[in-house]
This record gives C-alpha cells, structure tokens and sequence, in this order.
C-alpha cells in the first residue's frame, strides 16, 4: 500500500518515490504563473506543507521537467526553462544571539553563492545577497520559514533578539 507522507519537505524524494502518492499541487503553480506577478507570500497554517511547496518551486524554476512529466504543469505546456534558485531555509538559522545569527545568515549565503559558482567577499548579509543578485540572470528567490528564528527569539524571552532580526530585515 502507498503511503501519503507528512511532514517531508523534499519534493524530489517524494516524486521519486514508488512507494509514496503525492497530491498534486501544480495547478495552483499555474495559476501563480499566469498571473503575470513577480511576488508571492504563501501563507498557510503549521505543517499545512509549505516547505514541500517551496521544495516543489525550486525544482520547477530549476528546470527539473522530468520530476513534473505526470503532474499538471508538466501537461500544461510550461516551457521549465532553468533560472538560478537562491533558496533560504530560516529554520536552520541560529537564534541563540544575534552573532550568531548573523554568521549562519552568512553561511547559508556563502554556499548558496558557491552552488552557483560565486565567491562572495563581504560580510554584510546584505552586501552578500545584493552581489550574488548582480551576478546572476533573473534568478528567482525562494525564502522558507523566514519568521523561524524571531519566533525561537520570542519564545525563549529574546524579544530584543527577534527585535534585531526583524530589523534586518525591513
């Protein structure tokens, strides 16, 4: 018997899988699409799988077609010409200081850049990401749990904390 997983944000492993059933989310990516916008905030309750769709996304703008042959997307006539992904994952982010932080900002930067064949030779975060942006040709920016580490902040009665981060980010 298949197997509908919770809780796994890897959209490839899940694809792949002979043994798991996957609820196709595309059409939805499609109608993002035709909207013509250059911005979205998906917004959607705890473990409503936002990390799989933020997983779906970069494998999509990645140009992965052969992962979409049997979904929606893949029969709707979508060119899946690859674009250079910089996708963040916030959870993994240090919250324990702000120093702290900052340095797992920079090394989330630092390889992102690397998988893309740059070197970054900055150390403010937004020097790193305003350089690797120059470099690149359309890329397209995926951020995942970008409230995560304010919310660890928070609840560990770092207000002051998540107040640093949150102004880092304004």
């Amino acid at each position: 018997m298949r197997k509908i997983l919770t809780g796994v944000p890897d959209f490839e492993s899940i694809i792949s899988s002979e043994n798991t059933i996957y609820i196709d989310k595309t059409s939805y990516i499609c109608r993002m699409l035709e909207t013509g916008e250059r911005f979205f905030f998906i917004s959607r309750p705890r473990r409503f799988g936002k990390s799989l769709m933020c997983s779906t996304l970069d494998a999509l703008f990645s140009g992965k077609e052969e992962l979409f042959k049997n979904l929606h997307i893949g029969k709707s006539g979508y060119g899946f010409k690859a674009y250079p992904v910089l996708r963040f994952d916030f959870s993994v982010l240090e919250s324990t200081s702000y120093g702290n932080f900052l340095t797992a900002f920079r090394l989330q930067l630092e390889d992102i850049a690397s998988r893309h064949g740059i070197v970054l030779n900055e150390s403010s975060p937004a020097i790193m990401l305003t350089q690797m942006l120059m470099r690149l040709e359309k890329p397209v920016i995926i951020i995942d749990e970008f409230d995560s580490p304010m919310i660890d902040a928070v609840s560990k009665g770092k207000a002051e904390l998540a107040e640093a981060m949150r102004d880092d980010f304004n």
